[in-house]
């Protein structure tokens, strides 16, 4: 709903876990019965004034629990008990580096709809666990996964994530273990993730087609991200595939900036204005009569520079040109729609539900690399 976009992250929480408080009590006071239809996520988003994506995480958790169970086409229904207690319980678990309260979160939200959607006519289970972005905390929890005796873990690794040892170990005892969109360490695990490359080229192939010149690729950290490597590896090749030169200075890491060192994961707008607006002064200077072209790693860069640029009052796409890499909401809603490659979040969950139940029965460990591909989406900045 309109109004939960200003709440803060708590009280989403609170409204998260207020559905699931409601939907037990209704349940343990006999007003909802064993295979008795649930409210729909309309009504539940009526009822508590949250948006879909607060209900739908509030379904799958009591989905997870065993509390409730989804019928496609037909909505969501309590569960009976006694013959859930009979049946084989069988467990995968999602790792994901995000804080429990992020229940906003478009590319979250997306991947569990993946994985469940998978999961639906399968004998297995998906419980989700948040790392907040802890190397110390994902290693503690794929600990607790594995003396839990879950059947297979999908692992979304934190940004500085050092659980070389661990996954090694897992690895040589061919554990079903499927990595989200970070293939750690060069370790041959069975990793699914977004075709980075396939998306740089894109959107540096876009700038190129659209008279950009020069183009440059802009992220908040050094290319320490496979995600992010392979996203200016993109880059690389579109620009030698159009006959350009890789000049010095076409990569800008934001955090190492005019001597900054910065180790933040990632630098917002409002806390960093003046290193935007310096940015493009700078490159507007340095190219006073091309029309510059701005690759961002992500959307929130790319964001972070049309609003420096409308600030500046510097015309887009007629004097400097903006993609981005994601396809986030803020993106479609800002006062110049960005430019972007779309990441397809769902058919990530989906393939990598389908890879971990194909790891768990045939009990081997394939090492491979699976890319789910990426679209172009042009708006208003470039």
């Amino acid at each position: 709903m309109k109004g939960e976009g200003l709440m803060p992250m708590k009280t989403k929480s609170i409204l998260y876990k207020k559905i699931i408080d409601y939907i037990m009590e209704e349940i343990s006071s006999g007003r909802l019965a064993p295979h008795q239809k649930m409210p729909t996520e309309m009504e539940l988003m009526e009822q508590f004034q949250v948006s879909r994506v607060t209900v739908i995480k509030a379904l799958s958790e009591l989905t997870n629990r065993g509390i409730i169970y989804r019928v496609q086409g037909k909505g969501s229904f309590v569960d009976d008990f006694q013959e859930a207690r009979k049946r084989e319980l069988r467990v995968i678990s999602l790792i994901v580096p995000f804080y429990a309260h992020e229940s906003n979160r478009f590319d979250e939200s997306e991947i569990i709809r993946g994985i469940e959607k998978y999961l639906r006519d399968t004998p297995y289970f998906l419980t989700i666990h948040f790392t907040e972005q802890s190397s110390e905390l994902e290693n503690q929890t794929i600990r607790k996964c594995l003396n839990e005796r879950v059947d297979g873990i999908i692992l979304y690794p934190s940004v500085d994530s050092d659980n070389i040892a661990l996954l090694s170990e897992l690895m040589l005892e061919k554990y079903p273990i499927v990595i989200l969109d970070n293939f750690l360490f060069g370790l041959p695990l069975t990793c699914v993730q977004t075709n980075n490359k396939k998306g740089g080229q894109l959107a540096t192939a876009h700038l190129i087609e659209r008279g950009f010149d020069p183009i440059y690729f802009v992220s908040d950290h050094k290319i320490q991200l496979v995600s992010t490597r392979n996203r200016y590896f993109g880059y690389c090749t579109a620009i030698k595939e159009a006959k350009r030169s890789i000049f010095d200075g076409s990569y800008i890491v934001l955090d190492k900036y005019e001597g900054r060192a910065n180790d933040n994961i990632h630098i917002t707008y409002e806390e960093n204005k003046d290193l935007f607006y310096n940015i493009i002064n700078d490159l507007c200077r340095k190219h006073p009569d091309e029309r510059i072209g701005i690759f961002a790693a992500h959307d929130g860069i790319a964001l972070s520079f049309l609003q420096a640029a409308i600030d500046l009052d510097i015309p887009i796409p007629s004097r400097i040109g903006i993609i981005g890499f994601d396809d986030i909401e803020d993106g479609v809603r800002s006062a110049i729609p960005l430019s972007t490659v779309k990441q397809n979040f769902f058919e990530i969950g989906r393939t990598s539900a389908e890879t971990v139940v194909n790891l768990i029965e045939d009990n081997e460990s394939s090492g491979a690399v699976i890319d789910v591909d990426v679209e172009l989406v042009q708006r208003q900045s470039t």
